[in-house]
C-alpha cells in the first residue's frame, strides 16, 4: 500500500488514480495520521482487478460461505421472549433508577 500526505495526493492526483486503477491502494495521511484509503472499485460484472472483500475473507478462512438456506426453526429458538411491558415504560423505569 502506498502512503501519501493530503497535499502530495492532491498535487499528484492523476498519478495516484492511475495506481489505483492498476490495483494499488493509497493511504492518505494528514500530519502523519491516516484519514482515508483509496481502493479500486469492484466492478459488479466480475471483471474488476480486485476481488470482493467477502471472497477474500472466505479465501483466507476468516468467513465461511453460507448455504443460502435459513432454518426458521433455529431462528424461532433464538428469539428471546421479552416481558409484556411497554418500551417507554421500561425506559422511564431505568431513568428513574438512575441507570
Amino acid at each position: 500500500m502506498t502512503k501519501a500526505s493530503v497535499s502530495v495526493f492532491k498535487a499528484r492526483l492523476s498519478e495516484y488514480l492511475g495506481r489505483v486503477k492498476a490495483g494499488d491502494e493509497i493511504l492518505v495521511t494528514d500530519r502523519g495520521r491516516p484519514v482515508a484509503r483509496v481502493t479500486p472499485v469492484v466492478i459488479p460484472d466480475g471483471k474488476g482487478r480486485r476481488e470482493p472483500d467477502v471472497a477474500r475473507l472466505i479465501r483466507e478462512g476468516i468467513a465461511v460461505q453460507g448455504s443460502g438456506h435459513v432454518d426458521l426453526a433455529f431462528l424461532r429458538r433464538m428469539r428471546k421472549k421479552l416481558p409484556d411491558i411497554g418500551l417507554l415504560k421500561a425506559l422511564l423505569d431505568e431513568r428513574a433508577e438512575g441507570r
